[in-house]
């Protein structure tokens, strides 16, 4: 039997993720050693840009936020970022082919800067990993429409004047064509712009409340590739820290947190599946891999299952963002961020 995650080689095809074959052997993948309780207490985990063995780290995500133990993603660079957001979203994948399914992995980004031994400045993105409910439906998501697409170059597919050169004269059924059909326009090339957008969508999809924003589905930025990984990543670390605001609060918005989800578009034409790259005989069966970057409400204390709100560990609420005004606690959109990029 193919082994679940190959690494290297095997686990990464065209800079992307690969995804797990539906094979049974899932639930008994196991960790290289037992945890001990030098394993217990708060952990931050540090993702290379190259190298990284996938299924190991995933497995290791799932397993601490099972036990609610308190952990940190730390990434630095957009493959560091892009490997980290992948790694959580395997995880996720894990949790659903086990018996009984786990809890879905969230987390809250935050830009960090720290100074290492060398006295040199990092600029880090800090993924904070949560636990979510469990979804009351158990059918498969379906990100092919309605989400916001993230070019993988800045100024690229879908800024409103490349959609409507797309759309107009773009060939019926090509890639490029159904893309720009399928999700909204993006006017967006910074990460404060989209982090704008981003934020834009959450409030209007909480706009009448958590009761009525639990029966819609919830807004995601989709891509693939690091470039565009790391630059969502760092504008929705952006969109969480806003989310957090009083003036937010006393409109009834949430704060938000991330679920990453893995996500395959499957080749609908012959014209679009060799635009993909894609041998039209096998078009049925492969596609285009994404990850989806599903916009989710962070759970309070008390809604972890399992546990009491005493005894969930505690989460720092973003104090490492530097802020040029003490208002409301939260940064500021308005404002260039030092990480912008």
């Amino acid at each position: 039997m193919r082994s679940l995650m190959q690494n290297r080689a095997g686990g990464i095809h065209g800079g992307l993720l690969q995804f797990p074959e539906p094979v049974g052997a899932v639930a008994a993948m196991g960790l290289r050693r037992k945890w001990d309780a030098s394993d217990m207490g708060h952990v931050r985990m540090r993702v290379q840009a190259h190298g990284v063995n996938f299924g190991k780290l995933a497995r290791g995500i799932l397993h601490r936020v099972s036990e609610h133990l308190s952990t940190d993603v730390d990434a630095m660079g957009d493959e560091s970022t892009s490997n980290a957001i992948k790694a959580i979203a395997l995880a996720n994948a894990f949790a659903e082919r086990e018996c009984p399914p786990r809890r879905p992995v969230a987390f809250v980004p935050r830009l960090v800067d720290r100074v290492d031994d060398k006295g040199e400045d990092l600029k880090l993105l800090r993924l904070s990993l949560i636990t979510l409910p469990l979804p009351t439906s158990a059918k498969p998501r379906d990100f092919s429409r309605g989400g916001v697409y993230v070019p993988t170059a800045v100024g690229g597919a879908f800024s409103p004047g490349a959609r409507v050169a797309c759309a107009e004269a773009g060939l019926r059924g090509s890639r490029a064509r159904a893309l720009a059909d399928a999700y909204l326009p993006l006017r967006a090339e910074t990460p404060t712009e989209l982090a704008r957008v981003a934020l834009r969508h959450w409030m209007r999809h909480n706009s009448a409340g958590l009761a009525a924003a639990a029966g819609r589905p919830p807004p995601f930025l989709i891509t693939r590739g690091p470039p565009a990984l790391g630059r969502a990543a760092r504008a929705l670390a952006l969109a969480c820290a806003a989310s957090c605001s009083q003036r937010l609060a006393a409109t009834g918005v949430p704060p938000l947190a991330v679920e990453p989800r893995l996500w395959e578009r499957k080749a609908t034409s012959e014209a679009e599946a060799q635009n993909s790259g894609v041998d039209a005989e096998s078009s049925g069966s492969r596609g285009r891999r994404f990850v989806a970057l599903v916009l989710v409400a962070e759970p309070r204390g008390e809604e972890h299952e399992g546990k009491s709100a005493a005894a969930v560990p505690s989460r720092p609420r973003r104090p490492e963002l530097h802020r040029s005004s003490p208002e409301a606690g939260c940064f500021h959109l308005s404002g260039q961020p030092s990480h912008q990029k």
